[in-house]
C-alpha cells in the first residue's frame, strides 16, 4: 500500500506540472478547441489562494465545410476555483454603451474582472468579407442571490469604429462545476459574424475598502486527498452552440500541486 502510494504522488506531481490545457472536438466539418490554464500550479490544500485563469478557444472548419455562426457560449470551471466579487464594484450596461475601451475603463475601471482579445469574420451581403481582430474587457455587474451578470466590452473597428457590449450570466452551484458563464452571441454577430478565436484572462487584486484589506478575484485550492501532493480533476468545461443547431462540448481533466506551508507539511 505505501509503494502504491509514493507511485500514485509521482504519477500525480508529474501529470499536474503540465498547467496549459487543451482540447479540440468536432462534427460535421466543424471544429473547436479549448484551452485553459490556472496560475500558480502550486496551491494550498484547505484554503484558498489567489490564482488567475486564462481560457483560450478556436473556431475552424473542414476544407469543405463553411465555418458556422456560433450561437451561444459556455464555460464551466471547477468549484474548488472560486469568482470572489464581494467589496468589487458593479457597473451597468448602459455605461458602457457606445464607448472606446478607454472610455469604459475611465467609467468602470473598478469593476475590472480581465481582459482579452478576439478575432472575427463579418460577412455582410454582397460585400467581402472582413477580418478583424478587437480588445475585449469583462466588468463586474450586480449580485443577487449567488447569481450575477458580467459585461463584455468588445470595441473595434471594421469600416467605422463600434463597440459592442455581450451580457454574461454568472451562476454558481453544488456540482462539479461551482461558477457557470453563459453568453448569447448578440443579433449582429448571429446573422453576420463569425467568432474564430478568443483568448481571455481573468484575475487580478483589488482593495475591498470595507473589510480593509486587499483581495483577489480569482481564489483556488488544490483538492489533494492528504497523504497525496497533487490531484487531477475535471477543471473547465466549454459548450458551444452554433446557428446550425450543433452543440460542441469539450472538458479538460487538469492537474495541481500542493503548496507546502513555510515550515511544515502541507
Amino acid at each position: 500500500m505505501r509503494r502504491l502510494m509514493v507511485l500514485s504522488a509521482i504519477f500525480l506531481t508529474t501529470v499536474c506540472t503540465a498547467l496549459a490545457l487543451g482540447a479540440q472536438v468536432g462534427s460535421d466539418g466543424q471544429v473547436a478547441s479549448f484551452e485553459a490554464k490556472l496560475s500558480p500550479g502550486a496551491l494550498p490544500r484547505d484554503r484558498l489562494a489567489p490564482v488567475k485563469i486564462r481560457v483560450e478557444g478556436e473556431f475552424m472548419a473542414t476544407p469543405e465545410n463553411k465555418l458556422a455562426q456560433l450561437r451561444s457560449l459556455e464555460i464551466a470551471v471547477n468549484r474548488h476555483g472560486k469568482l470572489n466579487t464581494d467589496g468589487l464594484p458593479g457597473c451597468r450596461m448602459k455605461q458602457l454603451v457606445a464607448t472606446t475601451s478607454k472610455d469604459a475603463l475611465t467609467m468602470c475601471g473598478p469593476a475590472l474582472l480581465g481582459k482579452g482579445i478576439i478575432t472575427s469574420t463579418i460577412a455582410f451581403p454582397e460585400q467581402k468579407r472582413v477580418h478583424f481582430r478587437a480588445p475585449i474587457l469583462a466588468f463586474n455587474g450586480h449580485w443577487k442571490d449567488g447569481h450575477g451578470r458580467v459585461y463584455l466590452h468588445v470595441h473595434g473597428v471594421i469600416t467605422g469604429p463600434f463597440t459592442i457590449v455581450i451580457p454574461i450570466d454568472v451562476r454558481r452551484t453544488d456540482g462539479t462545476f461551482g461558477t457557470i458563464f453563459h453568453a448569447d452571441m448578440p443579433g449582429i454577430a448571429k446573422r453576420w459574424a463569425y467568432l474564430t478565436k478568443f483568448r481571455f484572462v481573468i484575475g487580478r487584486r483589488f482593495w475591498d475598502d470595507e473589510d480593509g484589506r486587499k483581495e483577489s478575484i480569482v481564489l483556488a485550492s488544490c483538492p489533494a486527498p492528504k497523504g497525496l501532493n497533487g490531484a487531477l480533476f475535471p477543471f473547465a468545461r466549454a459548450t458551444y452552440r452554433f446557428m446550425t443547431t450543433k452543440t460542441l462540448r469539450t472538458t479538460l481533466v487538469g492537474g495541481c500541486r500542493v503548496r507546502e506551508p513555510k515550515g511544515g507539511r502541507p
